[in-house]
């Protein structure tokens, strides 16, 4: 009866010792509707969108806000490293993935993955951004050379006409 017990008792304490919690976030990349000859960022590029979650860019954003390095006493490196480590991006539909943050702190896993999926967001808009101008820039540069096109053989057109007269 002891020796059950024991086994018991020490089964018990394995098993709380080793709970770990799954925290889930759910996030749909929705590009933007506006024409574009070139893809969003990332999809169907050589980047995958899971590189970019788990990028230092993504989870520096993760980690100051938290204060990871304070509550765990790491550098943001090593709080960044720790975080991957807990760290899992799934693609389960077109455009759609799941962050899962694995902690034995359930409001920990919770948060990371929460803020994980916001910074992403941010990140994913600010790309968005910085591809409209540089498809803006792009816009302006050939209309600017095709203004100087015209101009050209406006000019050359004018010294034809100059020539006949």
């Amino acid at each position: 009866m002891l020796a059950v017990a024991v086994i018991i008792a020490g089964a018990t304490i394995a098993w709380c010792t080793l709970r770990k919690y799954e925290a889930v976030a759910t996030i749909q990349l929705v590009p933007d509707k506006t024409p574009s000859l070139t893809p969003p960022p990332f999809c169907g590029t050589e980047i995958s969108t899971q590189a970019v979650i788990g990028s230092m860019n993504c989870l520096a954003r993760v980690s100051k806000p938290l204060q990871l390095e304070k509550k765990w006493g790491l550098n943001e490196i090593d709080s960044i490293a720790r975080i991957r480590s807990m760290l899992a991006v799934q693609e389960i539909g077109p455009d759609l993935y799941a962050i899962k943050v694995t902690s034995r702190d359930r409001d920990e896993a919770h948060h990371l993955a929460n803020t994980i999926a916001n910074s992403f967001r941010d990140l994913w808009r600010e790309m968005e951004a910085q591809e409209h101008v540089r498809k803006l820039r792009e816009l302006r540069d050939a209309v600017s050379n095709q203004e100087q096109q015209v101009t050209n053989r406006l000019k050359a057109l004018d010294k034809l006409h100059v020539k006949d007269d």
